[in-house]
């Protein structure tokens, strides 16, 4: 009963997300009420020109759906620049996603994110806040980091540690500089990890608590391209064990999962293969966990971000598809890193529960091919 509640719930959210901010109607809306900044707001203080193509040959994939669906991606964002812009004016941080609006209905893009380029601020709360409420904090100079991606695991290395590592590197910001977080993001698991294992730790978080207005003078914020995953890599190595067999399930309260699984199970118990699901484990034991893992097989999902906790040239990866939803975010950072072996398999298309079937003869040959010795 609980999952059914669960389902509907899931069905509702993407119902109101399509109505709110993603449907056609929603963005003409939303585009009729907000306006680009006027001239001289933003600037791009920084930008380098990166591509990212030379490291994709497409041999790895035979699953024809898989292959023309990531290549198609891929080379879509390869050419994606590293930039840095530098927004001054009279500008308020909304709570809700963090993002920033100039005096007026000016609202200011680069402070939401890429992978998120619908959201835009919700203009009643804007306007009831500035009639009525009119309390902020106030800063002259910030770091606008992350105040909603990083709510997910994937989008967190993204749009948080990626864009403040490139910029730590780079001398753009010091340990003296405020950098912005929603409050909501800075208690994840993931977050104080970092927070105690990295850098990160040394800088001045400003966090941004749920209902708290920000206003502030001017705030800097990077786009970086795939390209700092280097970086990002070397920064969380630590010893590796590199052996275990790990199939790496999604719990159904979820979604996308798969409804044919206990066949499937048949062939991952024929292989040796152990069953985990992220959430059952909290952050530290999910990071020794991918210390160990060899041969991994994966539900496209946040969880496979923690592969960067790998040994990734000794890692073979066989990732499942849905063929509603094949998205090259973990592809790509495993290609550039050397990943020793990457496979993919697609499913059906999504049920009206976003869930699906994998064929299990395809499954359990891309399994066999999985655990052959390289070469082989």
């Amino acid at each position: 009963m609980r999952e059914d509640v669960q389902k509907l719930r899931h069905i509702l959210y993407r119902l109101k997300q399509k109505l709110v901010d993603t449907s056609a109607t929603a963005r003409w809306i939303k585009s009729k009420i907000w306006i680009k900044p006027a001239p001289g707001v933003v600037t791009e203080v920084y930008r380098q020109d990166q591509d990212i193509s030379r490291y994709f040959d497409w041999s790895d994939l035979n699953d024809k759906i898989a292959r023309t669906k990531l290549r198609e991606f891929t080379e879509r964002y390869a050419r994606e620049p590293d930039v840095v812009y530098l927004v001054k004016g009279d500008l308020v941080i909304e709570p809700r996603h963090g993002l920033a609006i100039q005096e007026g209905r000016q609202f200011v893009a680069e402070s939401g994110t890429l992978s998120h380029i619908y959201l835009k601020p919700s203009y009643f709360r804007y306007l009831r806040h500035r009639l009525f409420n009119r309390k902020y904090s106030s800063f002259d100079s910030i770091v606008h980091c992350d105040g909603f991606a990083g709510m997910n695991l994937c989008h967190f290395i993204y749009d948080t540690v990626n864009p403040v590592l490139f910029m730590y590197r780079r001398g753009m910001i010091t340990t003296r500089d405020p950098i912005l977080i929603s409050e909501k993001i800075y208690q994840k698991p993931y977050f104080q990890y970092f927070l105690r294992s990295t850098f990160m730790g040394e800088l001045n978080w400003l966090r941004q608590k749920e209902g708290e207005w920000f206003r502030v003078r001017e705030f800097r914020k990077a786009f970086v391209s795939m390209e700092i995953f280097k970086e990002t890599y070397s920064l969380i190595k630590a010893p590796y064990r590199p052996g275990r067999k790990i199939f790496l399930n999604r719990r159904s309260k979820y979604q996308r999962n798969i409804k044919n699984l206990p066949e499937l199970r048949l062939v991952l118990d024929k292989f040796g293969f152990e069953t985990v699901c992220a959430e059952d484990l909290n952050y530290l034991q999910q990071v020794e966990l991918f210390r160990d893992v060899k041969y991994f097989i994966g539900i496209h999902g946040a969880g496979l971000t923690n592969l960067l906790h790998s040994s990734i040239p000794d890692l073979r990866v066989l990732e499942i598809f849905t063929e509603s939803l094949v998205h090259a975010s973990f592809y790509r950072f495993l290609k550039m890193l050397g990943v020793g072996h990457y496979d993919a398999i697609t499913g059906s298309t999504f049920d009206v529960n976003h869930n699906f079937t994998v064929d299990v003869k395809a499954f359990e040959s891309k399994v066999a091919d999985l655990l052959k010795a390289p070469g082989e």
